[in-house]
């Protein structure tokens, strides 16, 4: 054995253990033997290898009894197929002693492992059926990375080589996109440039899984982009090579850190066997770079919002999509709507004519238009219809079963309608050329009569005073049928109010026309936030939302009314279309007994009687911004640093107003006429109380806030809102996680879509006891 082959050794096991494996000693309860480890410990291997011993014996579990799989490494990668054949050879040799029940034997698996870890290495995997070695497959592609004990599983069950599904475990996704992101980090690659790299890089792969690694800078880059052009080629994209092409620094010097940046990114990615990702059904290879692309920091670089799958498949089976549906997106960015039409269509018949004329989308950037590009290629489609430019510039046609686009004119060619049936964006917010109303606008002119457009827009575009003759317009012109609120963190680490409109164009709105309103909570499919999440406090209708919307677009029977989550009513006359207004509310509670204040000794005096609570009359949810002038520091560190004395100190309990303590504070270090709310999880969370009083506040343990002066006129109506914050946010807690403050809302009384401070105060009044001073 080699130095360079030893070498080997820490890399086996880093990526078994990647992959799930115990890489202990198995008489530690681990799976991995190293060398001649198992001398002593495994009769079998001790009684048919003798005084030979591959690079590594790994023990693979299984219903039958375990099972043997034998590694062998090379320090060359011209020698992969040497290490393969003596890892086969050690197989033989334990297959050569005494028979398994099954007639087959124990050795079952080999791999061949070439290269050092800064040339990377070729791996190459092998199955024993009881009658011939063949290579391992997913999804017919030969695997380039080790497998997983589940896949090791899954090929001795049915005791062939070949796995039919790839494993698209979002975590694992995930921790790769992260690995990958530090590696390009570490060689400086600029954070706009590495999706790029990705997208070139997952291409030449899929051309070929073991390419040639050149010791030239300039040769590797000429072996990659030839690659890459013979696929675009074979896609009729090949005029969009010089987008996705791999390009060296200008500076000579940093080629050789270029080049190792693409290297150890190679390995990242045929450590996944990304190649079989390609050839699958399930899109495990789109999955993984829109992973990538969202959670390692590119598409932020990159100016790119990424609507997440769960939402652009949302919009797709609510809507609804037919084989003879043509599909529109205006502002498509990296294609997710348009990929998730194509999902919806996947298994139908018409699939093949679907793809022909059925996908159109308008980029206007190269780089993203580029990504848009390779996305589509990776779905097993290089014949979308996916142009570059500016939207506003086309105009569709379609005659003859045709569809073409003009420039610049506002004619309508002899015989044209217009092509489109179905249009989804996701329209860039803040552009002040082109706010998110044109792209509307736009979009509902290149639809037949009755086509339905699904579109995100923010707050600013659906309710409020600034669009309001916008929206009069469209409802003169056009069908509001539904208008979903969706979660403020959809786009994180943006917090933005987004809602879903869905529109049918060119049929004016009549007055007595039903729109469905929703609110949409999908804590199970936002993996970022919801793995932090208890199962018992994550909130999502997701499911429950899509059936519900897609019984309504079909005109058939839905619940007419479900507490924060659905309505179906009309439009008011101010043209509002956000969901607030219109979806009834959980009946807010109020005890005032429980936020009984004494203010002459700062004390709290907590009334033991119970009153008989009374549900709050309708109400509209409202963002707590809307009551809070500032945030203020709390700025008490440790009890321990104060000794006794007169000041309370607030802190995250629920009992006695949330006092924990009296103590000597300065007056520097306090705060006064001021809202705490809790920060952590406990048998009460979000236990919000208000302080008329000079007190310290704990830090990290309580979020201090400043009533507006429209609340300090109205003390009563803090009370209010004191008991609506924690029953409108305490499901927003866990074990890991406070709530943000811009996250929070409370549910209050309106007038006027404003909150009604005055009906706030009168409620806390009519039900306060004597003793209740505020």
């Amino acid at each position: 054995m080699t130095e360079s082959e030893f070498r080997a050794y820490p890399y086996i096991e880093k990526v078994l253990k990647g992959l799930g494996w115990d890489i202990r000693h198995p008489k530690r309860g681990g799976f991995v033997y190293t060398q001649g480890e198992f001398r002593d410990h495994d009769a079998r291997l001790n009684e048919t290898l003798r005084l030979k011993a591959p690079e590594n014996t790994v023990i693979v579990p299984w219903d039958g009894g375990p099972r043997y799989w034998i590694v062998e490494a090379k320090a060359a990668h011209s020698d992969l197929e040497v290490a393969v054949s003596e890892a086969r050879d050690y197989a033989e040799l334990v297959n050569g002693g005494d028979p398994m029940p099954d007639g087959v034997g124990p050795a079952r698996f080999i791999t061949g492992i070439a290269g050092t870890p800064d040339e990377s290495f070729f791996v190459t995997t092998e199955f024993w059926n009881g009658q011939r070695w063949t290579e391992v497959a997913i999804n017919d592609y030969e695997t380039t990375g080790f497998l997983s004990l589940d896949q090791c599983q899954r090929i001795l069950d049915r005791n062939n080589a070949h796995v039919a599904v790839f494993d698209d475990d979002p975590d694992r996704f995930l921790d790769k996109a992260n690995a990958i992101n530090k590696t390009l980090q570490r060689h400086e690659i600029p954070v706009g440039d590495r999706a790029r790299i990705i997208a070139a890089l997952l291409l030449a792969l899929a051309q070929d899984g073991n390419l040639r690694i050149h010791a030239e800078p300039t040769a590797l880059m000429r072996e990659i982009n030839g690659l890459i052009e013979d696929l675009l080629h074979k896609h009729g994209k090949q005029d969009f090579t010089k987008v996705i092409a791999l390009t060296l620094p200008a500076t000579k010097k940093n080629h050789r850190k270029f080049r190792q940046a693409i290297i150890d990114t190679m390995q990242h990615l045929r450590e996944m066997n990304i190649r079989s990702a390609i050839n699958g059904t399930d899109d495990a290879l789109g999955k993984f770079y829109e992973t990538f692309l969202k959670y390692a920091n590119g598409a932020k670089e990159m100016g790119i919002v990424l609507t997440p799958r769960h939402i652009t498949k949302f919009a797709a089976d609510v809507v609804g999509i037919g084989p003879d549906d043509r599909v529109f997106d205006p502002a498509c960015g990296t294609g997710g709507f348009l990929i998730s039409a194509m999902e919806s269509m996947r298994q139908h018949d018409a699939y093949t004519e679907f793809l022909d004329n059925g996908v159109h989308g308008i980029e206007q950037r190269d780089d993203v238009y580029g990504l848009a590009i390779v996305n589509m290629i990776f779905r097993g489609d290089g014949k979308s219809h996916v142009y570059d430019g500016n939207c506003f510039d086309h105009q569709f046609w379609e005659r003859d079963d045709k569809i073409w686009y003009t420039l610049d004119d506002d004619s309508t060619p002899q015989g044209a309608e217009r092509p489109f049936n179905r249009a989804f964006m996701n329209p860039p917010f803040k552009l002040d050329d082109s706010p998110e109303t044109r792209f509307v606008n736009y979009a509902l002119g290149q639809l037949q009569r009755s086509g339905i457009m699904f579109v995100i827009l923010p707050y600013v575009a659906v309710g409020g005073s600034r669009n309001q003759e916008w929206r009069r317009q469209l409802l003169r012109r056009h069908t509001l049928l539904a208008s979903v609120q969706l979660d403020k963190n959809l786009f994180y680490p943006v917090a933005e109010a987004t809602y879903a409109l869905i529109v049918r164009a060119h049929e004016p709105h009549p007055n007595e026309q039903k729109v469905f309103m929703g609110r949409l909570f999908d804590d199970d499919h936002r993996p970022r936030r919801s793995k932090m999440l208890s199962d018992h406090v994550a909130v999502d209708n997701l499911e429950r939302m899509t059936a519900e919307l897609r019984r309504f677009m079909l005109g058939q029977p839905v619940e007419n009314s479900l507490p924060r989550e659905q309505a179906v009513i009309t439009i008011n006359e101010e043209a509002d279309f956000s969901p607030e207004g219109y979806l009834p509310n959980k009946s807010v509670q109020i005890n005032p007994a429980t936020r009984s204040i004494g203010t002459s000794t700062a004390r709290l005096m907590v009334s033991s009687r119970h009153l008989n609570l009374k549900p709050v009359p309708r109400t509209a949810v409202f963002p707590l911004t809307r009551f809070v002038s500032s945030v203020e520091d709390a700025r008490v560190e440790t009890i321990k640093a104060h000794p006794k004395g007169s000041v309370p100190l607030v802190s995250a309990t629920a009992d006695n107003n949330g006092i924990a303590d009296w103590l000597d504070i300065p007056d520097d270090m306090c705060n006064d006429h001021c809202i705490t709310v809790s920060l952590l999880h406990n048998t009460k969370p979000c236990q919000a109380f208000w302080h008329p009083y000079k007190f310290g506040a704990l830090l990290g343990k309580v979020m201090v806030l400043k009533p507006n002066d429209d609340l300090l006129d109205e003390p009563d109506a803090i009370i209010y809102l004191c008991e609506a914050i924690t029953a409108c946010n305490a499901w927003r807690y866990h074990y890991a996680r406070g709530p943000r403050y811009e996250d929070l809302e409370v549910e209050a009384p309106s007038r006027y879509r404003r909150p009604d401070i005055i009906k706030m105060a009168r409620i806390v009044t009519d039900l306060s006891q004597p003793g209740l001073t505020t």
